[in-house]
């Protein structure tokens, strides 16, 4: 048997595996020499990007701009026209002025003085300036429609309060009491400089009646001069009982005349009372009455019609007239946020405010900060305050303009996750 010789030559196994010569000598392409660093290099990169790259979560919220000082709705409360208008849009005013005039049976300038003269009374009693009250004198008021018997009665209390104040009978009456106590003093002092001098007198008497009984005893005078000194001294002390007697009588009189003073003093106190009750109740009927029949600016600030109003227009009971736009002490952001993703919302977070009056690609946005959840939910969701500190300072830097039931959609920024976090994240939610 013939033993062939190895191959040395990888030319002569050509003839014997063509194809296998052709991958040997084959040269591998780049990407199957590098690949493999290739992708371990591109996985490094895209770690180190999703490292880097972090954004946060946008939770939507809807609601609206608030007014610390909210702008006063001014409502109708009788129905009937309107007789007068003092206003018009935009024009400002103050505090308690009258607006305009709805229709009465009552004159509106009539009551209007009443009730500036009902509170200048009041002022006074609060004052304690009595003797001012009693100077005024209320005018015969004819025009007060449904007020007017109830001012009658309140003319007839006051001139009976007249009487217990000022110049009034029962002042004068107590000023003569006073006056009394002062002459039963007088007399009083006198009654007491009489009765010393009545004691000095019996004291003198009674020394002499003394004497003459010595003298008696030794006989130098006689029984009969004894008796007439004795009658002398009796009737001298007889005089100091009675003058006791008027001295008693007197400050018994003085007595009855305080006695009388303190009853007057509360008879006037009584009747200060009652006219103070008397006052209260009349206030309130011409308070009612303004309520009613005058439009009222309930706070200091610019006036804004909801309806063109006319002189002579129905209005209508329960209908909205004006409002009273107050000077704007502070701006906040109301809104509710829904339950969806509640967990991320903290207070402190960012909120970018778009308001629907005011588009965003031309006015911008404005930045909130959450300051206030609170902690029990209610049908749509919790309740929360947005402070604004750049005031409605856009993000164009623009400076919008307040106006009342503004409406914005909104989006509080959580806290910001990188793309491994957020992979981590939806793995360890994925082994569950």
């Amino acid at each position: 048997m013939e033993i062939k010789p190895p191959i040395t030559n990888i030319e002569e196994s050509n003839c014997e595996s063509t194809p296998v010569l052709e991958i040997i000598r084959a040269k591998p392409d780049i990407w199957v020499r590098w690949g493999s660093v290739f992708l371990l290099f591109l996985l490094v990169v895209t770690g180190g990007i999703a490292y880097f790259i972090s954004y946060p979560d946008i939770i939507p919220i809807n609601g609206r701009l608030v007014s610390i000082n909210a702008p006063k709705e001014i409502r109708i409360k009788k129905t009937g026209k309107l007789i007068k208008l003092f206003k018009e849009e935009g024009e400002q005013v103050t505090k308690d002025e009258i607006i305009g005039f709805i229709e009465s049976t009552a004159s509106h300038e009539e009551v209007s003085k009443l009730s500036t003269l009902i509170a200048t009374i009041d002022r006074w009693l609060i004052l304690q300036h009595v003797g001012q009250i009693s100077d005024l004198t209320v005018p015969d008021f004819r025009n007060l429609g449904e007020l007017q018997p109830h001012f009658q009665v309140f003319k007839m209390d006051f001139s009976e309060f007249l009487e217990y104040t000022g110049n009034g009978f029962f002042i004068r009456k107590r000023k003569m009491l006073m006056d009394d106590i002062v002459y039963l003093q007088k007399l009083f002092s006198e009654l007491r400089t009489q009765k010393e001098y009545l004691i000095s007198d019996a004291l003198l008497t009674d020394s002499t009646f003394q004497a003459h009984a010595i003298l008696k005893n030794e006989k130098v005078i006689s029984a009969m001069d004894y008796r007439q000194e004795k009658s002398k001294l009796l009737a001298k002390k007889m005089t100091i009982p009675q003058i006791n007697a008027s001295i008693i009588s007197n400050e018994l009189q003085q007595h009855e005349k305080r006695k009388e003073i303190a009853e007057l003093d509360n008879r006037i106190k009584e009747q200060g009372a009652i006219f103070h009750q008397a006052l209260y109740t009349f206030k309130s009927r011409i308070a009612e009455w303004r309520d009613r029949h005058l439009l009222i600016a309930p706070e200091s600030g610019l006036i804004s019609f909801n309806i063109f109003w006319q002189e002579n227009q129905q209005l209508l009971e329960g209908q909205s007239f004006c409002y009273v736009i107050p000077p704007h002490s502070g701006i906040y952001a109301e809104a509710v946020i829904p339950q969806y993703k509640f967990g991320k919302v903290k207070t402190g977070q960012e909120v970018r405010i778009e308001l629907l009056a005011y588009p965003e690609n031309e006015f911008g946005k404005l930045t909130g900060r959450l300051d206030f959840i609170a902690a029990v939910p209610n049908d749509s969701g919790y309740l929360a305050r947005v402070s604004l500190p750049l005031h409605l300072q856009t993000s164009s830097n623009k400076l919008l303009t307040y106006r009342p039931g503004l409406f914005f959609k909104a989006g509080i920024i959580t806290e910001k996750k990188n793309l491994l976090q957020r992979l981590f994240d939806n793995l360890r939610y994925d082994r569950r």
